[in-house]
């Protein structure tokens, strides 16, 4: 579904990503893993064309990212961001509406079709209840499920997601993750994914993306490349792995 072919990104005098190949199935879930500053954010940037790709390529369904329009790009990939800043008052369904745009004609307001779409995905991240709240006052958890809502409301075959649980506490890190798994399921949406949380990215990733220094340094099962090693090597930590849980040592 995709494909990365020699992709490096820079900025100034610096590489942020150097040489990328890699190649993404579709229907599977994905972690991009990495210590701060491996390139994690910025490899999603680039997939997403919110970072413009200059040196590489990234094909979607084997076309070139760079010839999508802005309206077509918006129907095949949603982004949930690292952080969401509201300038204005919005309800928590008017975000969500938000979702729609890709799909509307120029000044014609949110049709019926619209509504039932928005209200499917709202009911589906259990927000619907909140859809008349404004969304500055819902909480991390609330709001986090309700930007997947609004991405979800994009009905595309590919979601994004930029840390997503990364701020919250353990029960709406679960919530998010078993969400996003149900998801994956029900309308197999290939889902690439950002996380910290190497327990979390061995139970619920298909397979893992391993980023060290802008280098893509291992790709494959969550199993094969989350290994003692692996995670010695590139995050300096000790762990012992038992059952598919990996506690840290040191």
């Amino acid at each position: 579904m995709i494909q990365v072919k020699n992709l490096t990104y820079t900025i100034g005098q610096k590489e942020i990503l150097r040489n990328i190949n890699f190649q993404i199935e579709k229907g599977k879930i994905y972690g991009i893993l990495g210590t701060n500053g491996s390139g994690k954010s910025t490899l999603l940037k680039a997939l997403s064309r919110i970072n413009p790709v200059k040196n590489g390529t990234i094909f979607i369904d084997k076309k070139d990212i760079n010839s999508y329009s802005a309206k077509k790009l918006a129907q095949t990939i949603a982004v949930v961001p690292q952080q969401t800043n509201l300038m204005f008052d919005f309800s928590a369904l008017q975000i969500a509406l938000m979702g729609r745009i890709p799909y509307q004609k120029p000044l014609y307001s949110d049709s019926k079709e619209d509504f039932q779409i928005v209200k499917q995905a709202m009911q589906r991240t259990n927000t619907w209840h909140l859809r008349d709240m404004n969304a500055k006052n819902l909480s991390g958890g609330e709001f986090q499920r309700l930007i997947i809502a609004r991405a979800l409301s994009q009905q595309t075959p590919l979601l994004m997601l930029d840390e997503p649980v990364s701020s919250l506490d353990i029960r709406h890190q679960f919530d998010i993750m078993n969400l996003l798994k149900e998801i994956n399921t029900q309308t197999s949406a290939t889902i690439l994914i950002i996380i910290h949380d190497l327990n979390l990215a061995m139970k619920y990733c298909d397979e893992v993306i391993l980023l060290n220094k802008g280098d893509l340094v291992a790709k494959g099962l969550s199993k094969q490349v989350l290994t003692q090693e692996n995670i010695s090597t590139h995050f300096g930590i000790k762990v012992h792995i038992n059952q598919d849980y990996l506690q840290i040592l040191g």
